[in-house]
């Protein structure tokens, strides 16, 4: 038996079409995740890898890393993190503030 009906859309489809302040954290929140994955492009490195950008506070760009490993050669690459990450976002942030946050539900690697 065929449904008539067709596929359902993604949540996102719905949120999207609804004003407010919701919406304006799906917009950030998706901007946020754009701005990680063109830090993975363009700086290639496995470090960079364990790194997502999760805020902007004023001009402190807020970095969770999976791992303290990574926070060390971050450290040394905090510049070019800063320009790749405030060219996305289109501002200009001046400092890090890193932090561990292991991605929750995985197995220990």
């Amino acid at each position: 038996m065929t449904s008539s009906q067709p596929d359902p859309l993604p949540i996102r489809h719905w949120l999207n079409d609804r004003p407010g302040p919701l919406r304006q954290l799906l917009s950030r929140a998706s901007l946020l995740a754009t701005a990680t994955r063109q830090l993975h492009a363009e700086i290639p490195s496995p470090w960079a890898h364990h790194l997502r950008i999760v805020n902007l506070r004023g001009t402190t760009l807020v970095i969770y890393s999976q791992s303290a490993a990574a926070l060390i050669p971050l450290r040394a690459h905090q510049r070019q993190v800063l320009d790749v990450v405030g060219h996305c976002l289109g501002c200009r942030p001046s400092r890090i503030d890193a932090k561990v946050r292991p991605i929750q539900g995985k197995a220990g690697v």
